[in-house]
């Protein structure tokens, strides 16, 4: 009879001891509003507002034995609620940390090189910023190593004086004014 309660014991433990270390070490997210990105040097001046979202590293006893698993292809869904009528405004977030869906390309000079005696720029191809879309899913996505500082995701631009503020989106760079999200209920949270 002891030989089986003991058994039983050894079982319980052998099983529950792992589970409640793979349960410790999963990811615990924290989210919470990051510093805004203000720029006050152009007319009008704008603020991006961010939010902070981090994997909190283990504490106590466990922190020092084990290690958090990183949380890994992280993605955020944004979903702005108006506190007026209750509509709601859904978009995918935007990494900060993870490159802007930008690509430089070459384009055909201005002037052909047959003119390359009497102009200094003749033959040399202009460069300009093409959005890529194939660097979309780059920005949608990103591991969380376990620490306190986290990564920031892009949520929200305003410009001064405007009533409006605008969901900011890797799709944001396609066109500077055409695919930002417009949030037309109030936003005095954000001005």
């Amino acid at each position: 009879m002891t030989g089986t309660v003991l058994a039983v014991i050894g079982i319980l433990l052998a099983l529950g001891v792992p589970l409640f270390v793979e349960w410790s070490r999963r990811p615990k997210l924290m989210v919470e509003r990051g510093d805004d990105a203000n720029q006050r040097d152009v007319d009008p001046p704008w603020r991006i507002v961010h939010v902070k979202i981090a994997n909190l590293p283990l504490r106590g006893l466990l922190g020092r034995w084990l290690l958090r698993n990183p949380a890994t292809a992280c993605r955020v869904a944004i979903t702005f609620k108006s506190t007026s009528d209750g509509s709601e405004v859904q978009m995918a977030g935007r990494w900060s940390g993870s490159p802007e869906p930008l690509s430089l390309v070459p384009l055909p000079p201005r002037v052909p090189i047959a003119y390359a005696k009497v102009h200094p720029q003749a033959g040399i191809p202009d460069i300009q910023w093409y959005f890529d879309h194939t660097k979309l899913p780059e920005t949608l996505r990103t591991d969380l190593s376990a620490d306190f500082d986290g990564e920031v995701v892009a949520v929200a631009i305003k410009r001064k004086g405007d009533n409006s503020s605008f969901g900011f989106t890797s799709e944001s760079m396609r066109s500077p004014t055409s695919a930002l999200l417009n949030l037309s209920f109030p936003t005095r949270n954000i001005s």
